[in-house]
């Protein structure tokens, strides 16, 4: 059996959890706040902790113990090379005295507190403990790339940590974002290693994406297009639908909503859309193909709370 800890930052814990279960494709089990037990994810591919949103590290679990024994059995323990210890969810028992027994157990032990090529930890749940090594750190910088870091800025742009996550709430290899403003939800798509596009309505948006994009090494093919007649089809499209009087919208939002997601049915199988929560999303989809797979809710300041969904074409194939 291997089992992995994916560790999260305690963020919009639904959120992270969603995004953990539908890219291992396994249904995560939470041993503690904001530790999720993955089994046998399908794809070695998705242990990179910094492709995900809400996931600072990764751990592989080496053994299990029972509280009622432990601290026995530390001999059975193979720590390689040089290594750090590290201890959550117990506060009565302090990393020091548990490396120092641990210690005590190892032939030729090299301790390391700074660079350590092995980072063991142990996790304190109920009655069982986790012996895990960490595998993958995620060691992205997302609050570098947030909107006000941007060589072209706009207001309405999401969070990094919140792009990615909303990304990770699909299978795909592929997206269109086709309210793309200056590209922030593109870029993040494009540097998490998938195939991505953007199109906007304003030619000007369209110029700063491009530049936005070129800043981190990124090459990508952001096009001048109303949303409510794209003529090609994309598998799929992640989108934050415009909002507010920061964004550019000809008609009333409730009309660009409901053409938008007629339109959209035509042309792609699933969409991730964020929104404000003052909108009812049924009443742009109640006669359209799509159906509402999950919602969640983001506060994102005192004046604005939004949701993202996740819908499926139901449309026949």
């Amino acid at each position: 059996m291997t089992d992995y800890l994916f560790v999260s930052s305690k963020e919009h814990l639904d959120l992270a959890s969603s995004e953990i279960e539908v890219q291992t494709e396994t249904k995560p089990k939470v041993i503690a706040q904001g530790i999720f037990l993955i089994s046998k994810p399908k794809s070695s591919s998705v242990l990179e902790a910094k492709k995900f949103g809400f996931v600072k590290q990764i751990l592989l679990i080496k053994k299990i113990f029972s509280t009622k024994t432990f601290p026995e059995n530390l001999e059975n323990i193979k720590l390689e090379n040089s290594f750090k210890i590290n201890i959550l969810g117990n506060k009565s028992l302090t990393t020091k005295d548990l490396a120092n027994k641990i210690f005590l157990t190892q032939k030729n032990p090299l301790v390391d507190l700074e660079t350590p090529t092995h980072n063991y930890y142990f996790i304190f749940e109920n009655e069982v403990i986790y012996f895990a090594e960490e595998i993958s750190k995620n060691e992205d910088k997302p609050n570098e790339r947030k909107a006000h870091k941007k060589r072209f800025n706009h207001p309405t742009s999401l969070n990094p940590k919140f792009a990615k996550a909303m990304i990770n709430q699909v299978k795909t290899d592929e997206f269109h974002d086709p309210f793309c403003g200056v590209g922030g939800l593109v870029i993040e798509g494009a540097l998490m290693g998938l195939k991505v596009s953007g199109s906007d309505i304003l030619k000007s948006l369209v110029f700063k994406a491009e530049k936005n994009a070129e800043d981190y090494g990124l090459k990508i093919n952001f096009f001048q297009a109303d949303a409510l007649s794209l003529k090609t089809n994309h598998p799929t499209i992640i989108t934050d639908l415009p909002y507010g009087k920061n964004s550019f919208i000809k008609q009333d939002i409730k009309t660009l909503y409901t053409k938008f997601f007629e339109h959209s049915q035509q042309s792609t199988d699933q969409m991730v859309v964020g929104m404000t929560d003052e909108i009812d999303l049924n009443e742009f989809i109640k006669d359209t193909s799509w159906k509402q797979m999950k919602e969640f809710k983001i506060f994102v300041h005192k004046s604005l709370t939004k949701k993202i969904y996740v819908l499926k074409n139901q449309r026949t194939k």
